[in-house]
């Protein structure tokens, strides 16, 4: 993304870049209504709220590529999603098994980092490939993956409830 906003069309200096980063503060904030979610038993919820802010979110993010305004609100909302979806993880994950919670931790956390690169090295790619546009498109397929995964997720859990 610093890619693009220092390139033409933004030709943002490295401080402004680094003060876009401040909105990611206001994401944040969604983890405390993902974590609410979560203590009422709506983690699925929050985790389909998530998966799809985060497609409307890239979504926002191509637009952004024209459009510092786009581009903020999609930041705020893919950083949201992301910490809907972690926080909703999170807490599904550590009820698996209470008395091994560390251990689960490591290998969730673990995962969470190897896909954090992939999605970075996918999304180099395609903005070395294709640019802004390959990169959005990028976020949303990969978007797209996590909605997919959420949904069969969903329809498993409704079939052993059955």
């Amino acid at each position: 993304m610093a890619l693009l906003l220092a390139g033409p069309g933004f030709e943002l200096s490295d401080l402004m870049i680094g003060l876009i980063g401040i909105v990611g503060i206001a994401g944040a904030l969604m983890a405390n209504v993902a974590g609410r979610m979560a203590d009422k038993g709506l983690e699925q919820s929050a985790t389909l709220a998530g998966a799809i802010l985060m497609l409307l979110g890239w979504l926002c993010l191509w637009l952004g590529g024209s459009s510092i305004w786009w581009f903020l609100l999609g930041l705020l909302v893919v950083d949201g999603a992301l910490q809907a979806l972690h926080i909703s993880n999170q807490n599904v994950v550590y009820a698996l098994a209470p008395e091994a919670r560390s251990r689960i931790n490591a290998v969730y956390m673990t995962t969470y980092f190897l896909g954090a690169s992939l999605g970075s090295a996918l999304g180099s790619w395609a903005w070395l490939t294709f640019g802004w546009t390959g990169t959005s498109l990028m976020g949303g397929l990969l978007g797209l993956l996590t909605l997919a995964m959420v949904l069969w997720d969903r329809s498993l859990l409704a079939r052993s409830r059955s």
